[in-house]
């Protein structure tokens, strides 16, 4: 028998760069997140894992897509793969954070964009809005394990 090792790769968003605006109920960002050095071109990898770190304890949906625009209202055009939800009492505090955390997952992915990148949307399920990032408040972070192929 062999068995093939894959490696376990953690891509990172960046507080002060990536999900920044301010997000009423149900209002969604979108970051592309580079995964080059998992895979090139259609960036096919296995999605094992996403941990989001927020100064505000809020209800949050964490979706993955198959390229960097996404029309969710369109049937024929939706490029959703999968997503995670956290109600905002999942939250565990943290310091003055809240931290939301799953493992254990098997997305299956793939960048049809050809970038090599990973689509990622944080939406805001809450009534209350998401601050924008300014002056150390409204930071959220966002970190996705992902398996390479083997």
């Amino acid at each position: 028998m062999t068995t093939t090792l894959r490696s376990l790769f953690l891509v990172h968003s960046d507080k002060d760069k990536n999900f920044t605006t301010a997000l009423a109920q149900n209002a969604s960002e979108y970051e592309t997140l580079s995964l080059t050095t998992v895979a090139s071109g259609e960036a096919r990898c296995e999605i094992t894992s996403i941990r989001l770190l927020s100064q505000q304890n809020l209800a949050w949906i964490v979706s993955f897509h198959r390229r960097s625009t996404d029309s969710i209202t369109d049937f024929d055009t939706n490029t959703m793969i999968d997503y995670w939800s956290w109600a905002a009492g999942d939250g565990i505090a943290v310091g003055s954070a809240f931290l939301y955390a799953v493992s254990g997952l098997s997305i299956p992915y793939q960048d049809q964009s050809q970038a090599g990148n990973l689509n990622i949307a944080v939406t805001n399920r809450s009534t209350t809005a998401k601050t924008a990032t300014s002056g150390g408040v409204g930071h959220v972070q966002v970190t996705v394990g992902v398996f390479g192929a083997a």
